[in-house]
């Protein structure tokens, strides 16, 4: 006989009392009541409980039976799936914005060649985000919440404003793709987190300072001027056009001077590509001076013969000889771009392979199998006739 409110609340008796359908109501010793659910699944008797009486009532406690039935009928066993839940729910719970990004870190760390910007990501994570969402769960992450992370360097330094909003909605994703959370990534910028930011200036699509093509010739002419390891190297980067790690980790095994080429292991490459530079003649000038240096053994650019001289001394050259002009060593790239382009001999094209650049059009990418290297010796012996024509020296009093 089924079960009915008024018949439960007469009952006192220790006991277990049946409503149908694997439903039954349990009374303790107390005189607590409580329901559970009895099935069987793969030939086990399984007691699940549904709660106490009458916070679950008559009606609710039949209709949370059914539920359970249905998976039963459908091959799931509800007590399992119900501790898995429970299982998931603590592991969101103790999976906080701190523990994230370290293990996020792990998984993606491998993605950074240089360990400087492995310690960039962790670093910039800690000291503006860390104060505001160290211990939030992963789950509990709000908009608003990552508002109040970017809001005191949005403006002041907006840079490092942006490297920190795209870094949080890494580790946001990567959390979600792990499953600690769900729902909608508070650190997207667009269409969210645009509205609670003030709005930046307009971004120099020119990060790195960088001279005028004008002037190159004449800080050329007083760069050679400069002796020692660290112009030869600055000299060799603005005549390859390339960046200040390739330049200073190059090895003379990466050189074949007979056939006037250099070749960059793709290890060694942000774009994870191998690399063929030509080398025009004054480049080869500028490599037989280094091979004369007495520490160029395995390294072009050492100090020790061990390992290569500071990311450094380059821009430490520059600031010390040039310090009236406001450049960077990054900055010979976009010279030489600009350059390139302002010409009007060369297809933007093979100014972009020169550079090492993937093309952002993966379709156009695809077809585009050659690396122009015939058309790009011309062009990196043009721009190395262009640096040496007569340029007027420069000079500016040494800093002791």
């Amino acid at each position: 006989m089924k079960l009915t409110t008024v018949k439960i609340n007469t009952i006192n008796n220790k006991g277990r009392y049946a409503d149908g359908s694997g439903l039954y109501l349990v009374v303790n010793h107390k005189g607590s009541k409580s329901w559970v659910f009895r099935y069987q699944f793969k030939g086990k008797r399984r007691d699940m409980g549904l709660g106490g009486y009458p916070f679950i009532s008559l009606k609710k406690a039949r209709q949370l039976r059914d539920l359970q039935k249905v998976k039963v009928n459908q091959g799931f066993d509800p007590l399992k799936e119900r501790d898995e839940e429970r299982l998931q729910k603590l592991k969101v719970e103790e999976m906080t914005f701190a523990k994230a990004t370290h293990l996020c870190f792990e998984t993606i760390k491998e993605t950074w060649k240089n360990p400087k910007h492995q310690q960039q990501f962790i670093n910039t994570l800690q000291t503006y985000a860390f104060p505001v969402l160290k211990s939030f769960p992963m789950q509990a992450i709000q908009t608003k919440h990552v508002a109040m992370v970017l809001k005191p360097i949005w403006l002041s330094k907006a840079e490092t404003g942006r490297r920190v909003r795209q870094r949080i909605e890494k580790v946001w994703y990567w959390a979600k793709t792990m499953k600690y959370c769900s729902g909608e990534n508070p650190a997207v910028f667009k269409g969210n987190l645009e509205f609670l930011l003030p709005k930046q200036p307009s971004m120099n699509q020119n990060h790195h300072k960088a001279l005028e093509v004008s002037d190159l010739p004449s800080f050329w002419g007083s760069l050679t001027e400069i002796k020692g390891i660290s112009s030869l190297a600055l000299q060799l980067l603005i005549l390859t056009a390339t960046r200040t790690s390739e330049v200073l980790n190059a090895e003379w095994c990466e050189f074949d001077l007979e056939k006037a080429l250099w070749i960059i292991p793709k290890e060694r490459m942000k774009t994870g590509r191998v690399h063929r530079v030509p080398l025009s003649p004054k480049a080869l000038e500028v490599l037989e001076k280094v091979e004369n240096h007495p520490y160029s053994e395995r390294f072009l650019f050492s100090i020790d013969g061990k390992k290569p001289i500071s990311n450094m001394s380059m821009l430490t050259l520059i600031k010390r000889n040039f310090f009236q002009l406001d450049i960077s060593v990054h900055g010979f790239r976009s010279t030489f771009r600009d350059w390139g382009e302002t010409s009007g001999s060369y297809t933007i094209r093979s100014l972009e392979y020169c550079l090492s650049h993937i093309l952002k059009n993966k379709v156009e990418s695809a077809y585009q199998r050659d690396d122009l290297f015939i058309q790009r010796k011309v062009i990196m012996k043009d721009w190395a006739n262009f640096i040496s024509s007569k340029g007027q020296i420069l000079s500016f009093p040494k800093v002791s």
